[in-house]
């Protein structure tokens, strides 16, 4: 029998919190679902392939949706997958400084991803206006990760709240953070 491992603290996790209020056990239900069949696989799955092995239909597709735009998942080139699990194997993972701008809104974001393009055009489809400073590339998740945190320890005095919240809105940061990168 596979199985993942799963933090006996993720109800506390700010993304599985916003699931629950929005949409309560249903909600969870069916993002540990999904979390147990890529697990099981070890690699992103077809979306339409879990989409239907999950009876996922209109109400379930409001919630996947949602589970998408707070990124408990996340869907690229017809793939499904979900940085929850520790054990999909992909090809790099990247660590990327962006900056971000709409109305007076003006912030440098510090994040981790998979798929670069599917990240910045999530943040294009918020409104933003997207800007690639340096990308760093891995080969794997855990130093990304390490790395990732490297950063937000090394600028968190710059710490910046955006006006409008989203996934990963406390890993953004005051441009000056500029004068210190050379880029």
């Amino acid at each position: 029998m596979k199985y993942f491992l799963h933090d006996s603290n993720s109800f506390n996790d700010e993304k599985v919190t916003q699931l629950y209020i929005k949409f309560g056990y249903e909600g969870l239900g069916l993002f540990y679902t999904i979390l147990e069949k890529l697990a099981l696989q070890e690699k992103p799955i077809l979306t339409d392939v879990l989409k239907h092995q999950l009876k996922v239909g209109k109400k379930l597709n409001k919630i996947w949706l949602f589970m998408e735009s707070i990124d408990l998942i996340s869907s690229n080139n017809g793939e499904t997958f979900s940085t929850f699990i520790d054990n999909i194997k992909f090809k790099e993972t990247y660590v990327y400084f962006i900056r971000l701008r709409k109305n007076l809104d003006d912030f440098i974001k510090i994040g981790i991803t998979y798929f670069l393009d599917k990240r910045y055009s999530d943040y294009g489809r918020l409104g933003y206006e997207v800007e690639e400073l340096f990308v760093e590339k891995y080969d794997s998740k855990k130093e990304a990760l390490e790395r990732e945190n490297y950063h937000h320890l090394q600028f968190e005095q710059y710490k910046y709240l955006p006006v409008e919240k989203f996934g990963g809105y406390t890993e953004c940061f005051n441009p000056c953070i500029l004068n210190y990168i050379d880029l």
